[in-house]
């Protein structure tokens, strides 16, 4: 099931001391209980407008690629660690008071497999500060929220398209990633 208004309401209770309040929150988009949670840094300005996580033009590339490799969306969450568009990159005390409500997701949706898009997303959860070019496309296995937990690090689409797209080097190992990601979790689809 989609996530309903209430339960973002729900979430906006965390938000009382973000000083990223006024700005619009960003509700993630997927079922509820799905195996595979997709991690972003935060919202870029299409998903300010919308309100819903991964419906810019870099998120729409990364449901698109995720379909063409068979992955239905039924089983796929998106969300970020940040919830409200940041003037910049996210600030440390952004990433922590914004990690309750990822927290609250994770536990809420119960994912196996968690596909983090970039070194913020990485870093926050795996508590790790390792280059990403060093730890994309290895598994990892966390003991977060009294269970196991595989994540799965790699490029965010946004870095992907800087450094050239898909046909550049860091595109070709971004698909790679992705191709390894999907055969990883298809016991849990």
């Amino acid at each position: 099931m989609r996530v309903d208004p209430k339960t973002i309401e729900s979430e906006v209770q965390y938000c009382e001391h973000c000083p990223l309040r006024e700005r619009n929150y960003v509700a993630g988009l997927g079922y509820t209980q799905a195996p595979v949670l997709v991690l972003g840094a935060s919202p870029g300005e299409i998903e300010d407008t919308t309100g819903v996580a991964f419906t810019g033009p870099t998120g729409e590339l990364v449901r698109e690629l995720l379909a063409s490799l068979g992955v239905h969306e039924d089983h796929l969450y998106y969300t970020n660690v940040i919830k409200r568009r940041t003037k910049g990159k996210p600030s440390a005390e952004e990433c922590h008071i914004c990690g309750s409500h990822l927290a609250h997701e994770i536990v809420r949706n119960q994912p196996k497999v968690i596909l983090a898009l970039g070194s913020l997303p990485f870093q926050h959860l795996a508590g790790k500060s390792a280059p990403l070019h060093t730890m994309h496309g290895f598994a990892l296995t966390l003991h977060k929220f009294g269970r196991d937990i595989i994540l799965i690090p790699t490029y965010s689409p946004g870095y992907v398209t800087r450094q050239g797209g898909l046909t550049s080097t860091t595109g070709n190992e971004w698909m790679h990633d992705l191709e390894d990601f999907v055969r990883a979790v298809r016991k849990y689809l």
